[in-house]
């Protein structure tokens, strides 16, 4: 199995049950030293972070104003997802930062349904504090809790430059 897994125990591989499809991240990261014209400086991004607890969302809009061009926050899944399909009409956004376990019965894959629909070259990022069992193969993840630090270096890695 291929999981990507940023900031938890990387020997832990949870089954995936076969009726899940398998949905892959539709940007790779920069290797050391590699330098891509195309890529924008992290300063240049647009981020949407998706987490139903809004003192959450609120914490890591905080982390990242500095960092990137926009840092903006949904509370629900439907609000998240009218902010990709608005977003996708005037210049999307370059990643979304979304908690796995969202309003009612949604879940993060639900949200990455729309961006690959609506933004397929825009990365997205699961979080979550309860585990990855529920997540496809080669789902970007990012462990909660985790630091500013552990986010601006998992953001870096699709760009040619460190964060400001």
């Amino acid at each position: 199995m291929n999981y990507r897994l940023f900031g938890a125990n990387p020997s832990f591989r949870p089954p995936r049950p076969a009726s899940q499809p398998t949905i892959t991240p539709s940007a790779t990261p920069l290797k050391e030293g590699q330098a891509s014209a195309s890529r924008k400086k992290l300063s240049e991004c647009r981020v949407l972070i998706v987490d139903d607890v809004s003192e959450n969302a609120e914490l890591q809009q905080i982390r990242l104003r500095k960092h990137v061009k926009s840092a903006e926050t949904a509370e629900t899944s439907s609000a998240a997802i009218l902010m990709i399909r608005e977003a996708a009409k005037s210049g999307k956004y370059d990643f979304v930062l979304c908690d796995m376990r969202l309003d009612g019965n949604t879940t993060a894959l639900d949200v990455e349904k729309e961006v690959q629909k609506s933004s397929p070259s825009t990365v997205f990022i699961v979080t979550s504090g309860v585990g990855r069992e529920e997540l496809p193969e080669g789902t970007i993840y990012l462990q909660k809790p985790f630091g500013k630090e552990k986010l601006l270096e998992l953001l870096s890695n699709y760009f040619s430059t460190q964060p400001e």
